[in-house]
This record gives C-alpha cells, structure tokens and sequence, in this order.
C-alpha cells in the first residue's frame, strides 16, 4: 500500500503543483493563479497626484507606478488600458515602456461599455489603470459580484484581480 502511495504522489505532484510560468511571482506569492486560457484583469487606481484639474503623478506616484510595473514583470504580452487622464496613464508609463506595448485609451464615464468590451474579450492578461470612483466598479461588473467596496480618496496601494475561467470568476485584493 505504501509504494502505491508513492507511485501515485511521484506520479502526480507534478500534476497538482504545475503553475502557469506567465503568473509574475508577485501573484504567486498570494496564491492567484490563472490558466493561459484564462481572462486576468488586474485593476489600479491611479498612483498618488497633484493637485488641479487633469494633475501628473507626485514623486510617490511615480514611485508606484515604477513598482507596478516591477510587480508585473514576466508577462510580456500584455493588454494596458488607461483612462484619458495624465495621472492614470503615467500609472501604467513604466509598464508600457518595459514591454512595448500600446496603450488602450478607455472612457472612464462609460465603465458599463467598457466592462462588456473586456468580458468578451479574448483570453490574456489586462492591466487597467482608472480611478477611485471606478475600478472597484469595474472589477464588481467584471466578476458579476460585488465584493470590491468603495475606496477612499487617499487609497492607493490597491491591486483589484479578476480572473474569468469559463463560468467562474476569482477576485483578490492585494496591496502594493
């Protein structure tokens, strides 16, 4: 009995501690996990501003902008979106600059448009940078839940993840 135990353990460990190498080890670290055939959507609130109307990023801000992007390294195939507003694209700069890739202006006012345009998106990883008063909406309408409550003003540090497999949705709320 006890060598058919070991046969099958040997037999599927690797089975059963397989991870999707595209997970960045700042996600694996807090056990999210996906599938490459998965729809992953990892939200921000803009990094920390300056005041005014449509204001840049503050030197804290920027400094989170660089860690996102830090936290993100790995995936290079990645869809980035970002509201029409400096402090929300200046959130993502570091990471449109490490991998290349194109930014996707989205309207910040439509957030119910934009939801639908993601879900029935293709399988990928998509990064979101928006505001306060719309990524917990979003990530809600994106895993038809609301576990994701409102976030104050002076919020952040927070990573909202939304991870669509067939009919089940995952969410996690991380701090960076």
């Amino acid at each position: 009995m006890k060598l058919i135990f070991t046969f099958f353990l040997v037999l599927l460990a690797p089975l059963m501690c397989s991870t999707n190498t595209n997970i960045p080890q700042f996600f694996r670290d807090y056990n999210v996990v996906w599938q490459d055939d998965d729809k992953v959507f990892i939200m921000v609130r803009h990094g920390e501003k300056q005041k005014g109307d449509d204001p840049h990023l503050t030197e804290d801000g920027v400094r989170r902008a660089e860690k996102l992007s830090e936290i993100l390294q790995g995936p290079t195939d990645l869809n980035i979106y970002s509201s029409d507003f400096n402090r929300t694209k200046e959130t993502v700069e570091p990471l449109l600059e490490r991998t290349n890739e194109e930014l996707q202006i989205y309207d910040a006012r439509n957030i119910t448009d934009f939801s639908k345009e993601l879900s029935s998106s293709t399988p990928g990883i998509n990064v979101i940078s928006g505001h306060s008063n719309t990524t917990p909406d979003l990530a809600n309408r994106l895993c038809n839940c609301s576990v994701f409550p409102s976030i104050d003003e002076s919020e952040y540090y927070n990573i909202y993840v939304v991870v669509q497999s067939d009919s089940l949705s995952r969410t996690y709320i991380l701090n960076y």
